[in-house]
């Protein structure tokens, strides 16, 4: 927020429009931009929004006050500071090495945005973001959204030869995580079964890659497709709102080929990557960094990806 103000008072002296700003990020970075449509702190700072791989919804981009408190006490606990009142707490934790801190987590939750209402005034995330969304409490801004056609392989490099029996584990293990652990058994079964029903490759159950792509599927669906669709879904009755998947792989990447166009890939497009050292790059490379480089600038100044027809 802070630095959206800096650039609603500065930009003019870089040639730039305080009326016309656009903010856009990556992973993280895409549901940041998301929770800063949600924020009362962030009204009249920018103009336009654009979330690659990463929207405000997705079950990884904010916790509640109360998951908040519980990992900050088992963090505590951790590193040596257990103590009954979370000033004392928090006194505690400011005398420890930082280091000391990152290893003593308790996983990546911790550093999640924290709706914090409950917690001080002037929050900057007043309620969850489905909440948020359902009252229709956002910016009514052109938003765009983006992701990968392959977003879960890069979360299971390692995954090879998948038969039923790890399918069917990976569809348990899908079906019982997440910020909310689910400890009703007939529940995660329900659950199981659909996520089984609808990723399992009918006609191909013995084929290990195809196996395989059914649980990469299904990891990029939770964490990036379906909560994009949603977010969409929200906006798309209220403002402008563009979805676009990028199905292309880039020529030099450092990815196994089955993984395709994996969660990140966007990243090299985006900034123009393959003109930095050009020789290493194909033509078709170029090409695909140019169209989307031009997506994003015509949305930036008139609010549409594609004014003029491809």
């Amino acid at each position: 927020v802070q630095a959206l103000k800096w650039v609603k008072e500065n930009i003019e002296n870089f040639g730039g429009d305080p009326d016309k700003v656009t903010i856009f990020g990556l992973s993280a970075g895409g549901a940041s931009v998301g929770l800063h449509l949600l924020s009362p702190l962030s009204k009249n700072l920018f103009h336009g929004a654009i979330s690659e791989s990463g929207v405000s919804v997705a079950r990884w981009a904010a916790v509640t006050g109360k998951i908040a408190k519980e990992k900050t006490i088992q963090l505590a606990k951790n590193t040596g500071c257990d103590h009954d009142e979370l000033v004392k707490i928090a006194q505690c934790l400011k005398k420890k090495d930082a280091w000391n801190i990152t290893l003593s987590t308790v996983g990546w939750l911790e550093w999640m945005p924290v709706v914090d209402k409950e917690m001080r005034e002037n929050a900057f995330l007043e309620d969850t973001p489905l909440n948020l969304m359902k009252a229709g409490s956002f910016f009514k801004l052109p938003y765009m959204v983006g992701f990968m056609a392959n977003e879960g392989a890069f979360f299971l490099p390692q995954l090879k030869n998948v038969t039923m029996t790890v399918f069917k584990a990976k569809m348990k293990t899908f079906a019982s995580d997440g910020l909310n652990p689910i400890n009703d058994t007939k529940l995660i079964q329900v659950i199981q079964n659909a996520m089984e029903f609808q990723y399992t490759p009918w006609g191909n159950t013995a084929d290990p890659l195809k196996m395989r792509q059914g649980v990469v599927n299904l990891d990029g669906d939770k964490r990036f497709v379906a909560p994009s669709v949603l977010a969409c879904n929200f906006y798309s009755a209220h403002a402008q709102t563009y979805l676009f998947e990028i199905n292309y792989r880039l020529s030099v990447s450092t990815n196994a080929n089955w993984m395709g166009p994996t969660h990140g890939d966007n990243f090299w497009f985006t900034f123009g990557l393959p003109f930095f050292m050009s020789s290493l790059y194909t033509a078709d490379d170029k090409n695909v960094s140019l169209l989307v480089m031009k997506m994003y600038t015509d949305f930036a100044k008139v609010g549409n990806p594609t004014p003029e027809p491809l």
